[in-house]
């Protein structure tokens, strides 16, 4: 079975929000909506084409409880024949949506997926066990937030359930990471991302949010809440270890813990040339063919029918080269028995030696 060609079309995302501010009021299964509904508004295929949406969240403990990728998706205004799909792989939840999209398109399992990410880890809900016994005292109360909750035991006995801040000591110890590269890399990442957001690397990808407010008018959030562009290494410094006494580890070179979503349109490369749906990848870069204006789209995808064809010509030639190499062989293959035949002495001699 040959592997289909697939193309990521579009991506969009949410801005990325701080724990407990902006977003912090907008439900989780109506961020991931958001997120497909805008994708969905940048193109105009039959959604009804849509094999599946593939989302991935961490959490599940709330809102996004059962299957919060087929809320959203019917939240977003899909047709429900569309299904839906929840993955989780905790901090890869989102990535491994995509990757799961990407092999049912190499596949042969569909043509057009949605695949993307949701959490609000402001609004995951406390939870409490139920007792052991009737009017048991033993009822615990977790977090979902973040971390283990209601542990087993023999997991804890067996390897252990660190917390990812403690796992973070745990490697910087290991391979000697110190916390001066820890906080060098954090002025960085916060420098680069302020760069980034200055210069409007992002206001391509990032569909905004209007987030009601109890008095006085909607709020728009646009802009991701977490870089710190101002950040220098003296002040992080000067901020204590989280997670372990003498450690390295502070709240100013870990991950935030934030809110947000985002969805990719991810098709086969037939299904590409037949919506017009094209992107381009070059060097690792995705390119839309829709933000293009009208004439260099229509280049553009001119360009891109034309490799299609150049594509197929390849495989053909491919094809033909394969025959070919075939028909050598089986014409060899006949030669060779025409001469034993015609020379019964010498193919004995041949054999025996």
């Amino acid at each position: 079975m040959s592997i289909r060609d697939r193309y990521i079309i579009d991506a969009v995302r949410t801005p990325i929000g701080k724990f407990g501010v902006s977003l912090s009021s907008i439900r989780t299964d109506d961020l991931a909506a958001h997120s497909i509904r805008s994708l969905m508004d940048r193109h105009d295929f039959d959604l009804r084409g849509i094999d599946d949406v593939i989302i991935g969240c961490a959490n599940q403990a709330g809102e996004d409880n059962r299957n919060v990728a087929r809320m959203a998706l019917l939240l977003a205004g899909l047709p429900f024949s569309v299904p839906g799909e929840t993955v989780n792989r905790l901090c890869a939840s989102g990535m491994s949506a995509v990757i799961h999209a990407h092999q049912a398109v190499q596949s042969g399992n569909g043509e057009l997926f949605i695949a993307g990410g949701v959490e609000n880890m402001t609004r995951a809900p406390w939870v409490i066990s139920k007792a052991s016994a009737p009017f048991g005292r033993d009822s615990k109360m977790e977090d979902t937030s973040f971390g283990w909750r209601f542990i087993n035991p023999q997991l804890q006995e067996i390897y252990g359930t660190d917390s990812m801040g403690q796992t973070a000591e745990n490697v910087a110890e290991r391979f000697g990471v110190s916390r001066e590269d820890q906080d060098n890399l954090a002025v960085i990442s916060h420098q680069r991302a302020g760069k980034a957001i200055r210069t409007g690397r992002f206001e391509n990808q990032i569909t905004e949010v209007t987030v009601p407010q109890r008095r006085g008018d909607p709020i728009t959030v646009s802009v991701d809440e977490g870089p710190r562009p101002e950040t220098t290494f003296e002040s992080l410094q000067n901020l204590r270890p989280v997670f372990k006494k003498g450690g390295t580890v502070t709240a100013g070179n870990s991950s935030t813990i934030n809110d947000g979503a985002a969805s990719v349109v991810i098709m086969a490369e037939e299904k590409a040339a037949e919506t017009r749906q094209w992107s381009y990848s070059n060097e690792g870069t995705v390119y839309d063919v829709n933000l293009f204006d009208d004439s260099g789209r229509a280049a553009f995808t001119l360009l891109l029918e034309v490799t299609a064809e150049i594509n197929t010509l390849q495989k053909r030639v491919s094809i033909l080269q394969a025959s070919s190499l075939e028909l050598n062989r089986v014409i060899g293959a006949q030669l060779t028995d025409d001469a034993i035949l015609a020379q019964p002495e010498e193919a004995e001699v041949a054999k025996e030696a």
